[in-house]
């Protein structure tokens, strides 16, 4: 007569294998097949027309900084919220193809508080997260977590020069992609476009005859009071900002009038494209573009796509990432499940012990 059966043991190597397969496809899902599967739902925008304007936004990547994180945990949480930016970057690249990418500001959650070395740091971070091995032009806006601007976090003509320094912008505020398209930098925290004064009547001496977007980190219509002299003098045909993490559009019907009508729109699964021709009409469209990182606060996070083709016909889209929390939630349902399966272990061990000595 056995001391132990025999499953126990069947059983015990049953669950070997069960948890290594687990490691290995656990990882392999979270950090590459989800990634792969969101992609594959990605919208393809008709860009058949030669002259099409291919244009990836980047809103919000707020890259974790070194103050506000655990002391230990914010080893984790840094390279956690890195990679995930940059695995989406990455396939959203090879996605759009784009003529050019547009960095909508708050590029770092602690840039304007942060010292020259920790800023440095914060630089470098982004410079690998944010990989382009086609050299693909780039124009950034900075946003209030790099430059200041909200609440007591003053702006500061310091901060701006730092941003500048890293992140190079033309003198000049319009900045002309392709053949079409004038894009006017906006900062609405003190009535400033980069460091100058925005002389309205010299951007509009500059692109009187093509496409006028407006790219702010702030939403522009929502601050009309402060920005109707610059809607109504320069008439921009359309507006991309970030700052609201989530994603949706704006509406403007008329409005460059009194009579304005703003209807607000959101993004999502069902409703993630939006087409429509950006000249003849008194419409401004106000596209908000959601974070790119998962740590926003928002349970979807994502990059924005345009295109605009010869005949001025815009066409928006969001690309989703997968979501992070329910990933990571999956990692500790599998870090306890192991933990469940070494006490389990030691248990059998013991018992197989207890039973030799009575044998």
């Amino acid at each position: 007569m056995k001391c132990l059966p025999k499953y126990s043991l069947r059983g015990f190597s049953k669950w070997t294998v069960f948890i290594i397969i687990l490691t290995a496809i656990i990882p392999l899902y979270n950090e590459i097949i989800s990634f792969d599967l969101a992609s594959l739902q990605w919208t393809h925008l008709n860009t058949t027309d030669q002259k099409t304007l291919k244009i990836l936004f980047v809103a919000d990547p707020q890259i974790v900084g070194l103050v506000n994180e655990h002391w230990l945990l914010g080893y984790i949480t840094r390279w956690d919220c890195d990679r995930y930016i940059k695995n989406g970057f990455s396939r959203a690249l090879e996605h759009v193809k784009p003529d050019v990418i547009i960095f909508l500001g708050d590029l770092f959650d602690e840039g304007s508080r942060a010292t020259d070395t920790q800023y440095a740091t914060y630089v470098e971070r982004f410079s690998n997260i944010f990989v382009d091995p086609y050299l693909i032009r780039r124009i950034y806006i900075p946003g209030d977590n790099d430059v200041g601007g909200e609440g007591f976090d003053f702006l500061e003509n310091w901060k701006l020069q730092r941003f500048h320094r890293h992140f190079p912008c033309l003198n000049d505020p319009v900045v002309r992609i392709g053949d079409f398209v004038d894009v006017i930098r906006m900062n609405n925290y003190k009535d400033r476009l980069d460091q100058g004064v925005l002389d309205l009547n010299e951007i509009n001496k500059k692109s009187t005859n093509n496409i006028k977007m407006f790219i702010s980190h702030l939403g522009v219509i929502d601050y009309y009071y402060y920005m109707k002299d610059k809607i109504e003098k320069i008439s921009p045909n359309i507006i991309v900002a970030g700052h609201e993490h989530h994603s949706s559009y704006l509406k403007c019907q008329k409005c460059l009038t009194k009579n304005s009508v703003e209807t607000s729109y959101s993004f999502d699964e069902n409703h993630n494209i939006l087409k429509d021709k950006l000249r003849g009409k008194s419409t401004v469209y106000q596209i908000t573009v959601p974070t790119c990182s998962y740590r926003m606060g928002t349970a979807k996070a994502g990059y924005g796509y345009m295109a605009i083709d010869g005949n001025s016909r815009m066409q928006y889209t969001v690309l989703w990432l997968p979501q992070r929390y329910p990933q990571l939630f999956l990692y500790l349902g599998y870090l306890l499940l192991l933990l469940l399966a070494v006490s389990v272990r030691k248990c059998c061990s013991a018992r197989v012990k207890l039973y030799s000595i009575r044998c």
